[in-house]
């Protein structure tokens, strides 16, 4: 039997819950038809076959599809305006805590990165930080938080040390660190997502998905966000006309929320 993409999709939508048609097909074919050829399966029939008998495959396949390449800081000047313009500003203006949520987080290091920041600013009292992700082996390795040399090359010696300790090539994350985060599995297509956030980060998430998927996935994010709260894409991904979603850009992937919504960019 000889199955096409579109019905590959209709099948795996079946098979995971997980709706392909979000995202770019020629994108996300070109990612699939790698992973089959990587064990030299050569037609989607045969893969699904093999999703559906074996587990350990469908979760490795899973983990493909969504975890993307991931680093601590990543884009060090989006991070720097983070920690010497946003982060201040925030505690200024709210008295309680302030509540940043990570969209799409991957295996931790976006919203790590941030408990780092927020952490030497100023008290685990004064904020709370989110992080979601559609998998659920992608959140118990962010629970985890071993990572690569590679994944840390944005960190000085003296964070390295401060914040990791060494296990053997790999560096884990200390409690104090860890504890600051809190982990939800959450489907940014499906789910009731988070709500009154003063901060998001959804990096590198929307370039995979279709334009009007894009504006869907926008516009619960600007729904999500408290009236000034900040919004961070990825330094590729780009909102052609902010205001027209209530958004003003502020610095390269970054946005406000306005408090009040312009139609007009």
């Amino acid at each position: 039997m000889v199955l096409n993409y579109p019905h590959f999709k209709k099948r795996f939508l079946k098979l995971t819950g997980i709706d392909l048609d979000s995202y770019k097909d020629q994108q996300m074919e070109r990612r699939i038809q790698q992973f089959m050829s990587r064990l030299n399966i050569k037609d989607y029939h045969s893969y699904l076959k093999l999703l559906k008998r074996d587990e350990g495959e469908k979760t490795r396949f899973l983990n493909y599809l969504t975890i993307n390449t991931t680093s601590f800081f990543r884009d060090p000047s989006v991070y720097r305006y983070i920690r010497d313009k946003i982060i201040p500003e925030l505690l200024a203006r709210k008295k309680g805590k302030v509540k940043a949520w990570s969209a799409g987080c991957s295996i931790g290091a976006e919203p790590y990165s941030l408990a780092i920041l927020f952490g030497e600013i100023t008290t685990p009292l004064r904020f709370k930080i989110v992080a979601t992700d559609i998998d659920n082996e992608t959140l118990e390795k962010a629970r985890e938080g071993l990572y690569t040399a590679n994944q840390l090359e944005h960190l000085s010696s003296k964070s390295l040390k401060k914040y990791f300790s060494r296990k053997g090539v790999f560096f884990r994350l200390k409690p104090f660190v860890k504890e600051r985060v809190v982990f939800k599995k959450q489907d940014l297509l499906k789910d009731n997502i988070e709500k009154n956030c003063d901060l998001i980060l959804c990096r590198n998430v929307l370039i995979y998905l279709k334009q009007e998927v894009q504006e869907k996935v926008l516009e619960g994010l600007v729904y999500s966000l408290n009236p000034s709260g900040y919004l961070v894409l990825g330094c590729s991904e780009n909102i052609p006309h902010p205001r027209s979603i209530g958004l003003k850009r502020v610095s390269i992937a970054i946005f406000q929320k306005e408090r009040i919504a312009n139609k007009t960019d």
